[in-house]
């Protein structure tokens, strides 16, 4: 069999790749990669027609997606965990975080990368839901010493069994996981 193309086009292409390799410093952006195509397939698949702003413009700090269908338009914030993760928020210091400006047609989906494609989980979340919980955590750690740089909302329960603001988020949103139907509601 023959190769298609030319061969200096290949060894280009493949010194990329090799560039590109996962490290330490790029795995995120390609883990927040596969969130935000993995959330465009699903948005696809139920008749969303999408634009991903981040293809055109670096880290929107806003959102990551425009979607449209029979004129409902929704701003879609992807936050993506790599398998065995929690979903992780940073911030400037001192920089409150509010829901305020956020509208209902304003969704956050987080993407619970599984090993496999059928462990993948996602979450379709009301933004709103999103920031006031990252923002209870943040109040509560800035309050007992916290520096206030990085959130982290876990998945699992405390190992202490009490209540904290930053834990047992599979269960808080268990609602929302698979919630693509809330997409195509119209806000009350």
């Amino acid at each position: 069999m023959k190769a298609v193309g030319n061969n200096r086009a290949q060894a280009q292409v493949m010194a990329s790749l090799a560039k590109a390799a996962p490290d330490r410093t790029n795995v995120q952006q390609l883990v927040s990669a596969f969130g935000e195509r993995a959330v465009e397939a699903e948005l696809l698949r139920r008749r969303w027609v999408t634009a991903n702003i981040n293809a055109s413009i670096r880290n929107v700090k806003d959102f990551d997606l425009f979607a449209v269908k029979n004129a409902r338009l929704l701003h879609i914030r992807v936050k993506t965990c790599s398998p065995g993760q929690d979903v992780t928020y940073g911030n400037r210091r001192n920089q409150e975080i509010t829901a305020d400006d956020i509208r209902e047609t304003d969704f956050t989906v987080v993407v619970r990368m599984g090993a496999t494609r059928n462990e993948d989980r996602f979450y379709v979340v009301p933004s709103r839901v999103v920031l006031q919980a990252v923002e209870e955590w943040r109040q509560a750690g800035i309050a007992s010493g916290q520096k206030d740089i990085l959130w982290v909302l876990r998945w699992r329960e405390h190992g202490s069994r009490q209540c904290k603001p930053n834990y047992g988020f599979e269960k808080k949103w268990e609602k929302y996981l698979d919630g693509w139907h809330q997409l195509d509601e119209d806000a009350p």
